[in-house]
């Protein structure tokens, strides 16, 4: 048999099998089949070619899918339109999903679908200009599926080339050609609206996106980046999303008029952010994919049209009330805005807002700007059970005038007492009490309170700290006072809540010599660099140990300084001028004078760091203490923030340095400030400089030093702090090291020290004429007190010392100082004693 009869014969098997498909199909229309029929004419040939093995026999299957495809939405010539082929597509990934087999012909399947559009283009004039309108669409490769298919909601409405219930007006066709390694490709984004407004914006977000935006995964381009499932996500949901706002919800009727015919970005507000931000980050959730961020879109979106506005406007769209653009860029305000927490200040001449979770900001906007900043805090009123509780707690908050940073610390612990206080009530059968002015109750309550406090562990199965207790009791009776007269709490019910006073014990200088050895650890740290990025962190390091120590400011205010901070320099003088958040400015910026040397210092970090600020982004940008990071989720560099990098960086120094035994103590970052105001106090003490002076430069009255950075207190301390001369009056009491040496004794002086004497010595002084009993005893060689009651002086000393201040009569005055001398007198020999014998 010759071959051309061979060929005949073998065509017609093939076109005998593809026939028998098609006439078993549901298409009634003759013209249409006799298309299609004529259409696999061109096929025929090309099996022929393949010979009888594996892939002709592929081919042949991928026909009859086709066939089926087309039978499933196609019966007549106007119907080969785009709604049906990307019903086409879609109904073969899916039989790709459930098939494993079929992986194998789909290309070949998608291939034979299009050419068939193609075919009926040109041989069909009466769809030919339907056709025109979207063959451009019609290409040959399919979204590449690293997230299965069927696992995702409405895939094939967005992860697709070919979406569902799209028009070829609604698809945005991207070249994607800056790929490495990979050839390029077009590819078909649904924006999913029928706003020309919105689809416009979307497009030049789009542009915008692929000009501007650094991507840290370098694995993926800035096209390939809006062909990912997230970007897709994003602008198909992007309406569905603005659909469930506050702002379409009040006018229900109106809501397809909106999102059809705005034209401006007026309708995008900090609210629609809130609650689109939210629905995004459901989902998020529900796709529950690794690095997948549709949420991540929106934030770009709402930045780049907050810009756009900018520049048409002049007025921001972010920067609103109490909402600020900057609030994106926090990944902690970002998680509490997705939980449904309104964003507000604190404002008590208004209404009490009605919502139930409030992320509460400083009054001031820098303060929530400083990246150090800890006083944005957010509360969740549900978590108090009960209802007029709830309520009485908004109103305390609301209408709070102390620090915003005691707050913070206090509002889970009030939490927590009210919580305890409304099971407490409930057991004994009562509703409300306080009310009811049935305050035993609530006096039963605060004695079981103070004892469940005192028995409270940490989590490491320790009892809290005195310090701590006494923290709560008052944070707990600040409240109460606050509702004392609503309530009618008697006075007597606060005395439940007193709490003694606990002594400071002061702040904790470097020693001289272990000075020496930490900034020789500093400088060494520039000698060891093995690259340029460390060096520079070494050096940065180097700079914020130094100004710690030079400065009276902390080292949050330092790492906090921004690029602008010096304001002026005075060669003349030899200081300069800058201006910087202090820890109790209470968010505002204040300004210091500073040496030359340290404004030099700045001056260093600012010119150390000029690359990393280019590098930048918007949340660090404007600050001077810059440094590389990077962590396993961000191996490639990035640019961050110094501040906890230095605190690393110094107790791992001290750590060392402590334990191979070359410093005698342990330091925190923060005892750098209390050397340099202890430094400036020592000044005072050997007369090169005034108190007043001292304060100034140190930043502090030399009561807060004492108490706060400081040494204990020795005689020069005690002298400068109350302003007297000790010595003037003499003193013949023993010290002891214990309280069991003297507490069988007689007690006297009001507890401060006992007699050692069987009769008083002194009897024939008190019937001559009247005298004050802590002068007689104390003055006394009998009298003996011991190191255990220290803190019984100073509390007298003090007490005493603000008699005086306050007293106006002369002889008022007199006997208030020398009771202030007298104390102070033997306060100095209780600590020389002890420094003697401790030491």
């Amino acid at each position: 048999m010759s071959q051309i009869s061979k060929n005949n014969k073998s065509r017609a098997k093939f076109r005998e099998i593809l026939n028998f498909e098609i006439e078993n199909t549901a298409i009634k229309n003759e013209s249409f089949r006799k298309l299609l029929k004529n259409y696999l004419e061109e096929y025929y040939p090309i099996f022929e070619s393949l010979g009888a093995g594996w892939e002709r026999h592929q081919n042949v299957r991928a026909s009859k899918i086709f066939i089926k495809l087309i039978d499933e939405f196609i019966r007549n010539q106007k119907e080969v339109n785009w709604n049906n082929f990307c019903n086409m597509m879609q109904r073969l990934n899916e039989l790709v999903q459930e098939r494993i087999n079929i992986r194998n012909v789909a290309k070949k399947i998608r291939e034979m679908i299009i050419k068939f559009y193609m075919y009926v283009y040109e041989n069909v004039p009466l769809v030919r200009s339907d056709i025109e309108k979207f063959k451009h669409l019609l290409i040959k490769n399919e979204v590449n599926y690293v997230i299965p298919y069927l696992e995702v909601r409405d895939a094939p409405y967005y992860y697709t080339n070919f979406p569902k219930d799209s028009t070829p007006e609604n698809i945005f066709q991207l070249f994607i050609d800056d790929m490495e390694g990979k050839a390029p490709r077009l590819v078909n984004i649904f924006f999913n609206t029928n706003n020309p407004f919105l689809y416009k914006l979307f497009e030049h977000f789009t542009l915008y996106c692929i000009q501007n935006i650094c991507y840290e995964n370098s694995f993926v381009s800035k096209k390939e980046s809006i062909n990912l499932l997230k970007t897709r996500a994003f602008y198909y949901l992007f309406e569905e999303s603005l659909k469930r706002t506050s702002l379409i919800k009040e006018q229900k009727c109106e809501e397809w008029a909106i999102l059809k015919n705005f034209n401006s970005l007026d309708i995008f507000n900090p609210l629609t952010f809130m609650e689109q931000y939210q629905f995004f980050k459901k989902f998020d959730r529900e796709v529950n994919y690794v690095s997948f961020s549709s949420a991540a879109s929106l934030i770009r979106f709402y930045l780049y049209i907050d810009d756009l506005s900018i520049q048409q406007t002049g007025k921001s769209i972010l920067n609103v009330g109490t909402f600020s653009r900057d609030i994106l860029f926090k990944s902690r305000m970002l998680k509490y805005i997705e939980l449904g927490y309104e964003i507000l200040v604190l404002s008590p001449f208004e209404p009490i807002p009605d919502s139930n979770k409030w992320c509460v900001l400083p009054k001031n906007k820098d303060k929530f700007i400083s990246l150090s900043s800890k006083n944005n805090f957010f509360i969740d009123f549900t978590e108090v059970t009960n209802k007029k509780f709830q309520n009485d707690l908004k109103k305390y908050v609301w209408n709070y005038k102390d620090s915003q940073a005691r707050l913070i610390t206090a509002i889970p612990r009030i939490i927590n007492f009210l919580n305890l206080l409304d099971k407490f009530l409930k057991e004994i059968k009562e509703t409300i009490p306080l009310h009811r002015n049935e305050i035993n109750n609530l006096d039963d309550f605060l004695l079981k309170y103070r004892a469940l406090l005192k028995n409270k562990k940490t989590k490491k199965g320790e009892s809290i700290k005195e310090g701590t207790y006494m923290q709560i009791i008052s944070q707990i009776k600040q409240y109460l006072r606050f509702y004392q007269e609503k309530y009618a709490i008697p006075e007597l019910t606060f005395q439940y809540l007193k709490t003694k006073s606990v002594k400071q014990e002061g702040g904790n200088p470097f020693d001289a010599e272990d000075f020496i050895e930490i900034k020789k650890a500093f400088l060494k740290m520039k000698e060891d660099a093995k690259d340029k990025n460390e060096l520079i962190e070494a050096e940065l390091a180097n700079i914020i140990f130094s100004l710690s120590c030079q400065t009276k400011l902390r080292q949050g205010e330092i790492c906090n300084l921004k690029r602008d901070c010096i304001l002026s320099i005075s060669q003349a003088l030899g200081v300069g001028e800058i201006s910087y958040i202090s820890k109790t400015s209470n968010g505002e910026r204040i300004t210091t004078y500073i040496l030359l040397e340290d404004i030099q210092l700045i001056q260093k970090a600012i010119e150390l760091t000029n690359e990393y600020n280019y590098e930048a982004n918007s949340d660090y940008k404007d600050y001077i203490f810059l440094t590389t990071l990077s962590t396993k989720k961000t191996p490639n560099q990035r640019i961050g923030w110094m501040h906890f990098k230095y605190r690393f960086t110094f107790n791992k120094i001290v750590r060392s340095l402590y334990k191979s035994g070359k410093i005698k103590k342990y330091y925190e970052p923060n005892d750098a400030r209390d050397t340099f105001i202890d430094s400036a106090w020592k000044q005072v003490e050997t007369g090169n400089i005034t108190p007043l002076v001292a304060a100034n430069i140190a930043g502090n009255t030399e009561r807060v030093a004492a108490q706060s950075y400081r040494k204990q207190l020795d005689k020069d301390y005690l002298e400068i702090t109350y302003m007297i001369t000790i010595g003037g009056i003499d003193v013949d009491g023993t010290i002891f090291e214990t309280e069991k040496e003297i507490n069988q004794l007689q007690q006297v002086a009001s507890g401060a020290g006992a007699c050692n004497s069987d009769d008083c010595i002194k009897q024939k002084e008190v019937l001559v004429r009247p005298v004050d009993t802590d002068f007689l005893c104390m003055t006394c060689r009998k009298f003996v007190t011991c190191t255990e009651r220290a803190a019984i002086f100073e509390k007298r000393l003090e007490m005493y010392h603000e008699k005086l201040e306050e007293a106006e009569n002369p002889n008022e005055k007199k006997y208030y100082s020398a009771l202030v001398e007298l104390y102070a007198t033997y306060l100095t020999k209780i600590l020389q004693f002890s420094k003697e014998n401790y030491q």
